[in-house]
């Protein structure tokens, strides 16, 4: 559900190549079309609703829904399990949150019983999520801390940056500044080597956490590398 860098990366990208939304929404249809493995075009009706997931809700959720039918009817867990994920933000984003949750439960068995960790890591950390927009903050770092002992086992660095971004705003939120910087470092750490927009959204945590800490010289020398970093992605980040 953290797809909003991808996702405006690949507005971007559509921008960059004269396309609007609906030119490659039509764009990436016409791919469907011509695909002869059905879970090509799960993937790519995916696609579209992420497309949409940010500005218009029920046109997203209408090419997920075609994903998931098509998912189902293949027996493609993967896209039935991404459908539980996408339209459960959909939810979210609508303050729907009981639907979410029904959702993501579904998820978690699906994911418990064709065994794949991964997506169960997700499922969990899709949770933490929710029950944090529900302000349910314990029960949030309850599936943060799930989920981060899955995606520590595959040495995912994106996915750890993630969760351990979302413990550093749990902790914060709760006035626990000083375990809030100790996880920010922690998806710092994980995330430096790509030095990408998930690297300065985490910089931006940081300086932030340091400025509720009284620690300003800190902070203003963080705000200087967020600046830089920022002008070194300006092709890929619309600042």
């Amino acid at each position: 559900m953290k797809a909003s860098v991808f996702l405006l990366t690949l507005l971007l990208a559509c921008k960059l190549h004269g396309q609007t939304v609906d030119q490659q929404r039509d764009s990436m249809l016409t791919l469907a079309s011509k695909k002869t493995v059905d879970s090509e075009k799960v993937i790519l009706y995916n696609r579209i609703g992420d497309l949409y997931a940010y500005s218009q809700f029920d046109e997203a959720s209408k090419y997920y829904l075609q994903a998931f039918e098509l998912s189902k009817k293949i027996g493609f867990t993967r896209g039935i399990i991404r459908y539980y994920s996408s339209q459960g933000e959909i939810y979210n984003m609508k303050g729907e949150y009981s639907k979410c949750l029904e959702l993501l439960f579904q998820g978690v068995e699906l994911a418990k019983e064709k065994k794949d960790n991964l997506r169960l890591g997700i499922m969990y950390e899709n949770i933490g999520n929710t029950y944090a927009l529900m302000q349910t903050v314990d029960q949030a770092a309850d599936y943060y801390f799930k989920a981060l002992t899955i995606f520590e086992s595959f040495a995912d660095t994106v996915k750890l940056a993630n969760t351990y971004s979302d413990l550093s705003t749990i902790y914060a939120k709760l006035n626990q500044f000083d375990k809030a910087l100790v996880y920010i470092d922690k998806a710092i750490e994980v995330i430096k080597p790509k030095a990408d927009g998930y690297y300065v959204a985490a910089l931006v945590n940081k300086e932030m956490i340091l400025w509720s800490l009284g620690r300003t010289r800190e902070a203003i020398l963080i705000n200087s590398e967020i600046i830089e970093r920022a002008k070194a992605l300006d092709d890929y980040i619309d600042w």
